[in-house]
């Protein structure tokens, strides 16, 4: 969903601001190089963040490959960090 995918990618522009070798690209790059991978792996064991208020404050990219889990990406907004 476009929608999911602008999300992801806002909070992969805040959240990982701070990683070593970090540069922000534009959205359509992003979608051009994460959709498609997306596509190709089940997506169930992933999913968006939020806090109480709905907002969007993290999200994991996690799935199974060969039978092992798989975590590929963790973002949580700086501002969220050490909340448990």
């Amino acid at each position: 969903v476009e929608e999911d995918v602008k999300i992801i990618y806002d909070l992969s522009m805040k959240g990982f601001t701070d990683n070593y070798l970090f540069a922000p690209i534009p959205f359509e790059l992003f979608k051009s190089i994460y959709v498609p991978s997306f596509q190709s792996v089940d997506l169930r064991t992933s999913c968006i963040h939020e806090d109480p208020q709905g907002k969007p404050i993290g999200f994991n990219f996690t799935f199974v490959m060969e039978g092992q889990i798989v975590i590929k990406s963790v973002c949580v907004l700086p501002e969220y960090r050490g909340k448990g």
